[in-house]
C-alpha cells in the first residue's frame, strides 16, 4: 500500500497550501468555491477538478509547488462574467475535456458533490472527501484502476457513493467490492484520508455503501433487493423540471 501512503503525503502538502490560499486570497465565498472546484491528491501531484454545471469534472493536473499559483488562477474562473469566458479561461489554464459519451454521469456526480459541500437540501450532513480515489492493490488485483465514484464521512462512517445513469445490477458488485477493499485496509485508508483537503475526516470505524441510479416508476425489483442484502443504501436521481438534479434518499426514492 506504499502508493497510498504516498498519496496521503500529497494530500497533507495540498492541505496545508489550500488552507494557506483560502486564509490569504480572502474569498468572497469559501463554500462557494469548494463546491465549484476540489482538490484530487494523487501519487505524483494533486488534480484540480471542477465540478461547474458547465464543465462537470473536467480536471487539471499540478505538482504541489505549482498548487497555489493555480489556485490564484482559478480565482478569476468565478469571477467572469458569462458561463463562454469561465470556459475559455479553463481552457487557457489547461483543464481537459472529459469524454463526451460519459457525460450524463459526469453531470450527476458533479452535481452530488456541490449539494454535499453546500448541504442545501440536507443529505444527512454528510462531508464530501474525495472523487474518484483510487483503491490501490485492488486496481493490481482486476489489472486496471478502481476508482469510487465519491467518498464522503459523517459521524465516523465512510460512504463509497456509486453512481450509475441505468440501473444495473453490476453497480451492486461493485459497491459491495469497494467497500469490502475499504474495510480489509481501512488503517491505511484512514491515515491517507485523514490529510484530504477537502473536509476534515476524523476516524472511520466503518465503512458503507450508497448506489445512486435514475428514478423509475417501474415496481421494486432486483436492484432494491441485491442492494439490501448486500447492506447498501439504494437512492435515485431525477430532474426536477428547472434543469436541477434532485436526489432521493431512504422513503424518498420512491423506487
Amino acid at each position: 500500500m506504499d502508493n497510498v501512503i504516498r498519496v496521503g503525503q500529497q494530500a497533507a502538502n495540498a492541505k496545508k497550501i489550500f488552507d494557506a490560499f483560502v486564509n490569504l486570497s480572502k474569498l468572497e465565498n469559501e463554500k462557494d468555491f469548494r463546491a465549484s472546484f476540489h482538490l484530487r491528491p494523487t501519487v505524483d501531484g494533486v488534480t484540480i477538478v471542477s465540478t461547474l454545471k458547465i464543465a462537470p469534472m473536467r480536471g487539471k493536473e499540478v505538482k504541489i509547488d505549482k498548487l497555489d499559483m493555480n489556485l490564484q488562477k482559478i480565482v478569476e474562473v468565478l469571477k467572469a462574467p458569462n458561463d463562454n469566458k469561465m470556459l475559455e479561461i479553463m481552457d487557457d489554464l489547461g483543464f481537459k475535456q472529459r469524454q463526451s459519451e460519459g457525460r450524463r454521469e459526469e453531470d450527476v456526480q458533479a452535481a452530488l458533490i456541490r449539494e454535499l459541500v453546500l448541504n442545501k437540501k440536507n443529505y444527512n450532513d454528510m462531508l464530501f472527501v474525495a472523487s474518484e480515489f483510487v483503491l490501490f492493490e485492488y486496481e493490481e488485483k482486476a489489472n486496471q484502476e478502481k476508482r469510487p465514484d465519491v467518498l464522503a464521512f459523517k459521524d465516523g462512517i465512510l460512504y463509497d457513493i456509486e453512481l450509475k445513469n441505468e440501473r444495473t445490477l453490476e453497480v451492486v458488485t461493485q459497491a459491495s467490492g469497494y467497500v469490502d477493499h475499504i474495510k480489509n485496509h481501512l488503517s491505511t485508508f484512514n491515515d491517507c484520508l485523514c490529510n484530504f483537503p477537502n473536509c476534515q475526516v476524523g476516524d472511520i470505524k466503518d465503512v458503507k455503501g450508497i448506489i445512486i441510479v435514475p428514478y423509475s416508476k417501474s415496481p421494486k425489483g432486483l436492484l432494491e433487493k441485491d442492494s439490501k442484502e448486500r447492506g447498501l443504501e439504494l437512492w435515485t436521481f431525477n430532474d426536477d423540471g428547472n434543469g436541477e438534479l434532485v436526489f432521493n434518499q431512504g422513503k424518498d426514492a420512491a423506487l
